[in-house]
């Protein structure tokens, strides 16, 4: 199975576009703090992004829609993970993962899923080395 998480490399590369985007998207929003925050500002603004991005229809860096629906999924997830981590359980967050699997047009592989949902720590976060296989 190929990895559809962009690694943090290209991200990273991106860095200054990605970061004016979610910079719109929060004060469009009234996420500005959030996304400032250090200790979630990071998943925050990359799930602003490819939700925004999924939304929009524009594919960035020549990914599928599939696969910037994967990455908006693992965002989220990171997001809530870290969040939960920080501030207790909160099922919305938990929802709103699901919701967007469901909300899907196309037909989303439950392997990549589960994957995803086991990089994703229940105590913080994200695990290390996003990268692709």
């Amino acid at each position: 199975m190929v990895d559809p998480i962009l690694p943090a490399e290209v991200l990273t590369a991106h860095g200054a576009s990605i970061s004016q985007l979610v910079a719109r998207l929060a004060d469009a929003s009234g996420l500005q703090a959030e996304v400032r925050d250090p200790t979630l500002g990071t998943e925050l603004g990359y799930c602003l992004a490819f939700t925004h991005w999924h939304e929009a229809g524009v594919s960035p860096f020549g990914i599928s829609a599939l696969d910037l629906l994967y990455n908006r999924y693992y965002w989220q997830r990171a997001y809530a993970a870290r969040h939960q981590a920080l501030h207790g359980p909160d099922a919305g967050l938990e929802q709103e993962a699901f919701k967007m699997l469901d909300d899907s047009a196309e037909p989303v592989d439950l392997e990549v899923i589960d994957d995803i949902d086991r990089r994703v720590s229940p105590g913080g976060g994200p695990r290390t080395g996003c990268a692709r296989r």
